[in-house]
């Protein structure tokens, strides 16, 4: 039997890794969604209005002004260990540790995109985020630390 060709051995390792670190079908779009809403390790207060509007952010009508949205401010590989090592907490996993977040709540301008005005507010806390198939796909909020 002869030897593969070295650039098909490279090819075949490169399909086999790409389908161990790829989301699964139908989960991909959700966790790319999940990572451009909440996922900004430089995010600042003072950012809510100018990031929130550059992302397009909106209600599910497609229009309205999100009236909150929280940005977590650690790394995508950070975030997915809480599908493995949180808590199941109903329909939700809760992180095992804090986080650093970024909360923007609408404040004023006109109630539509893209006028939205929104006031950051920094804070540390537990989160809980949806999981499919071991992927973050939802955030579902979060837990104050007191």
């Amino acid at each position: 039997m002869e030897p593969l060709p070295s650039g098909l051995v490279l090819v075949l390792v490169l399909c086999v890794a790409g389908s161990v670190q790829g989301q699964p079908p139908g989960v991909k779009e959700r966790y790319e969604e999940f990572l451009r809403q909440h996922i900004r390790s430089s995010m600042t207060v003072n950012k809510c209005t100018g990031v929130i509007g550059y992302l397009k952010l909106t209600e599910p009508d497609g229009k309205t002004c999100k009236a909150v949205n929280t940005f977590i401010k650690a790394s995508k590989d950070q975030v997915k260990q809480i599908c493995t090592s949180g808590t199941v907490v109903g329909n939700l996993v809760q992180s095992a540790q804090t986080f650093p977040l970024i909360i923007c709540k609408y404040s004023g301008g006109k109630p539509y995109h893209p006028y939205c005005e929104y006031r950051g507010f920094a804070d540390t806390r537990y989160i809980k985020i949806a999981c499919e198939q071991g992927w973050p796909v939802h955030h579902g909020g979060d837990i104050i630390v007191v």
